[in-house]
């Protein structure tokens, strides 16, 4: 499925009812569109409800379902070649009914990539979120084993939890199974250790000329983990990890936090506690940089998702991206991503003129 490049708004209606009132702006020779308005003119609110016309999911990191208050709030998308047409309702539960509607067929649902700027680079965000991150861009590159060790490792987890609330029935066969829960749980943690590990290998070997971004000094470290038994008595595993030689490349990318080490094998989510050696780290990216960073390794999911799944369409979202694209180096990366996606919706609170290369191929339509 390819998207038009000039979609339009079809009888779009926002909360009770407001109308939008935007700038429109079509990027030449890309298949994407630009929202340009001010706070409160409604940019989000389309945003988020083309996400979850999309995944049948509230749009990722808002209290979208809170903001629902109205019955009968449809929300439409029509191509201006009229070939297809997405439409939907939210209620006031926030649950969305999709239809995917052709004249002649049904259309498969595209792949959704998302960007949003207080994800940018993964400084501010909690570890949950960098991890939440982190397993979207790998699943999306196509990694199935990874996919199924988080599926299984979740899975285990609840189980561990459930049969810790139950656990004076019959402590001896709880302890048993709370043993063989907790094998399960770190069984499925060393795959998602490994996938998480060859992800950023892939990332290493593409990554060029931006590898000079990045010099820390940082000692060999050591990782060991505690989990609890049905009594919460925790027992202490040394994990023997093998060579990693990207985690002095990539230590600095969250200042001050080991990839190799809390965030990236994520302690908290993994039922684990980790313990990490580090002697110091000399350099901190800069925000720009880490920004840049970050686009680099959407594209590379995006190129690897592209790679593994040729039939499935891509989309691009992102709120208030000019806000947060404050160099022409950020620009010129951003400018590829979109280049290898079939359609992206990006929304600007700030004005992009002057900003090479955009400034050059956009005209301006009001709404």
């Amino acid at each position: 499925m390819t998207l038009p490049l000039q979609s339009e708004l079809n009888n779009w209606k926002l909360f009770a009812n407001q109308r939008v009132n935007l700038n429109f702006l079509p990027v030449q020779n890309s298949q994407g569109l630009i929202l340009l308005g001010p706070n409160g003119s409604g940019k989000t609110s389309i945003l988020e409800a083309y996400y979850s016309l999309l995944t049948s999911k509230p749009w990722p990191g808002t209290k979208f379902n809170q903001s629902i208050s109205f019955e009968a709030n449809y929300f439409g998308l029509r191509s201006s070649d009229n070939q297809w047409f997405l439409n939907g309702q939210i209620n006031p539960r926030g649950r969305v009914v999709t239809k995917w509607e052709s004249p002649e067929n049904q259309i498969q649902k595209p792949a959704v990539f998302w960007y949003q700027p207080n994800f940018n680079y993964w400084l501010g965000s909690s570890r949950a979120d960098k991890l939440k991150i982190l397993d979207m861009l790998i699943v999306m590159s196509g990694d199935s084993d990874y996919n199924r060790a988080l599926a299984k490792l979740n899975q285990s987890i609840k189980g561990k939890q459930n049969l810790i609330k139950q656990c004076e029935i019959n402590p001896e066969v709880d302890d048993i199974i709370l043993n063989q829960l907790n094998n399960s749980i770190y069984e499925a943690s060393k795959s998602i250790w490994s996938g998480r590990k060859k992800f950023f290998d892939k990332i290493t070997c593409q990554i060029g000329d931006y590898g000079s971004m990045i010099e820390t000094d940082l000692s060999s470290f050591a990782v060991r983990c505690q989990y609890s038994n049905i009594s919460g008595y925790r027992s202490l595993i040394e994990i023997g990890l093998p060579s990693l030689p990207t985690a002095t490349q990539w230590a600095s990318i969250w200042n001050k936090e080991l990839i190799m080490g809390q965030v990236l094998f994520g302690a908290h989510r993994d039922d684990f506690d980790f313990e990490i050696r580090r002697r110091s780290i000399n350099t901190t990216l800069s925000r720009g940089e880490k920004r840049l960073f970050t686009f680099f390794v959407i594209e590379l999911a995006i190129k690897s998702h592209r790679t593994i799944n040729p039939e499935k369409s891509i989309i691009f979202l992102a709120d208030d991206i000019f806000n947060e694209l404050d160099t022409k180096r950020n620009l010129l990366l951003f400018d590829t991503i979109v280049n290898c996606v079939d359609f992206f919706l990006i929304t600007s609170a700030q004005d992009i003129a002057g900003l090479e290369p955009w400034s050059t191929s956009i005209d301006t339509i009001l709404v």
